[in-house]
């Protein structure tokens, strides 16, 4: 059944194919490209191959050389001090004397601390069998003028009697412009 569809198809096909009008066609240039790959695309992949084969027991053993940059000024200088200091002419050097100054404190501040020193060692062998017990009075501050002086004003308010006070009675007076205060305002 197959091969009946298959022989139909072809048969359509080829119809179509005997059937069909060339003259609808346009005119198209024909370019042809190659799929083969460039010289420079066959260089690199030889030079890849190359790499990928090369035999690393040919090569030579090499020292790096580490080239060093210029000295800055200051190293320069501390260079330079030190040659100098080197270079040095002890000669020109004139001879002196040493002389130890130690010194001794005056009579004053020796008696000063002869003196300090005595307290301390009173204190510290200071016997305290000889002390006697003792208690303590607090005194009974009184205080100054002022506050009392404030607490009288304090009690005599406490103290006042309201009842001793008159009844009075308050005016509350709201002058009224005149007529013509009026209408000088109004004027103006």
């Amino acid at each position: 059944m197959a091969d009946a569809a298959q022989r139909r198809v072809s048969a359509e096909i080829e119809s179509e194919i005997t059937g069909f009008d060339t003259s609808k066609l346009k005119h198209a240039e024909v370019q042809e490209k190659t799929c083969l790959p460039s010289s420079d695309v066959i260089a690199q992949e030889k030079t890849i191959q190359n790499i990928e084969g090369f035999d690393k027991n040919t090569l030579k053993h090499a020292e790096t050389q580490e080239k060093t940059s210029l000295p800055n000024q200051s190293v320069i200088t501390q260079e330079k001090t030190i040659q100098n200091i080197g270079e040095f002419d002890k000669s020109s050097l004139k001879h002196t004397e040493t002389q130890e100054k130690n010194p001794l404190p005056d009579k004053s501040t020796v008696d000063t601390e002869k003196a300090e020193q005595a307290r301390k060692d009173e204190i510290e062998k200071f016997s305290k069998d000889q002390l006697r017990q003792t208690e303590t009075v607090e005194k009974v501050v009184l205080p100054d003028a002022h506050v009392i002086a404030q607490e009288k004003t304090i009690q005599n308010i406490e103290d006042f009697d309201k009842t001793k006070l008159k009844h009075t009675e308050t005016l509350e007076k709201n002058p009224l412009p005149d007529k013509t205060t009026i209408e000088a305002d109004r004027q103006q």
